[in-house]
């Protein structure tokens, strides 16, 4: 029969145990989190006369798309992941430096087949972390309406709870002056955005989107210039469903 000092000795070590588990378990969870999606690290790595060259080439590409609208009313665009990596890392923050919320800050994407990558650093409470959305990207029914379905969130590995995330695009989406509202698809949320270009008047746009497909490493997009066939309907800005 064993006796009390045994059987403190095996307390002790279950003790010593379940804190070198925990300790473990901590380490393993920091160090999840920390991790940065390989094209995110590969994006932000590239060198600045690099993405500034990718980035006017992307303007470049837009200006070709006015004139393509202008001259035969039909236009073809392909944008290449690192024009668009360019365009984020140099135009967006010196153009635009409003268009996303403050503690959302150096977005930068991936294409694959029919799925859109992106990445970014969230400043939380708990510090800075690298937080990665898996999206498709699809025309909803409605004229000049992408349907965004969101397919995951992460910070580093580690899966997280959507709603604030969903709020944080919202509020992106709504500082841009666009319609949103959020559906639902076999459990997934979708985020039904409105679009126009800029020389809309009137809530007519300039252009019609009829195609847009994600292949590796390219968006591909396609339309038509005019207004669209079915007048769009009014809609206010809303937040995911609760």
């Amino acid at each position: 029969m064993r006796g009390p000092r045994e059987r403190w000795r095996q307390v002790a070590v279950a003790a010593l145990v379940v804190a070198a588990l925990a300790s473990l378990a901590v380490v393993v969870l920091r160090a999840a989190l920390n991790r940065v999606p390989g094209f995110y690290a590969a994006a932000l790595a590239l060198p600045a006369v690099e993405q500034t060259a990718a980035g006017e080439e992307l303007e470049r590409n837009i200006v070709a798309i006015h004139n393509e609208v202008r001259d035969r009313h039909r236009w073809n665009a392909v944008f290449t992941e690192a024009q668009v990596n360019g365009w984020l890392a140099t135009d967006l923050p010196e153009k635009f430096p409003r268009i996303l919320p403050p503690d959302l800050h150096d977005p930068r994407v991936a294409f694959t087949p029919n799925q859109l990558q992106i990445a970014c650093q969230y400043d939380l409470p708990s510090g800075t972390r690298v937080v990665s959305l898996a999206l498709e990207v699809q025309l909803g029914e409605e004229p000049n309406t992408l349907a965004v379905r969101i397919r995951g969130a992460r910070a580093g590995w580690v899966p997280l709870p959507l709603r604030p995330l969903l709020d944080r695009i919202t509020e992106a989406v709504q500082l841009n002056e666009l319609p949103i509202r959020w559906v639902q698809s076999a459990g997934d949320p979708v985020a039904l955005i409105t679009i126009a270009d800029g020389d809309s008047r009137e809530g007519a746009s300039q252009f019609v989107l009829e195609h847009i497909e994600i292949r590796a490493g390219q968006l591909h997009l396609a339309g038509r210039a005019g207004g669209p066939d079915v007048a769009q309907p009014a809609c206010a800005s809303t937040g995911p469903e609760r």
